[in-house]
């Protein structure tokens, strides 16, 4: 894992988890860093994950939230109404189970998990 990351990181969990949740999420180094910063220099108020394809990364934001609220926002189905102007993207694409990403985020008391499209549920 990348230094910078690992350090960041560090400031909100311990080890151990930060080992074993990174290496379940298919993020960049880059973009796991732009999420420990944001987290880093958030100290209040809920946080949320709109499309969470596994749900490795709100794994990741909830235990490093200190105990606030996260809300895991998610179809479940993958996306929806792609069309021509969206390159390689299509409908389904990024599609996981609810029962996979429950499983992942089971013991996290401060989950909330919130099937639909966003903003409607």
């Amino acid at each position: 894992m990348d230094s910078e990351l690992r350090d960041l990181l560090l400031r909100s969990m311990p080890p151990e988890i930060i080992n074993q949740t990174v290496a379940m999420n298919s993020l960049s180094i880059d973009r796991l860093k732009g999420i420990a910063r944001a987290l880093a220099a958030t100290s209040h108020g809920d946080t949320a994950e709109i499309g969470c394809k596994t749900g490795a990364t709100s794994r990741l934001m909830a235990l490093a939230n200190d105990g606030r609220r996260h809300w895991v926002c998610d179809t479940f189905h993958g996306l929806a109404d792609c069309g021509e102007r969206d390159g390689g993207l299509r409908n389904g694409l990024f599609a996981c189970p609810q029962a996979i990403v429950e499983h992942l985020l089971n013991n996290i008391p401060n989950i909330i998990i919130v099937p639909g499209y966003f903003p409607d549920s």
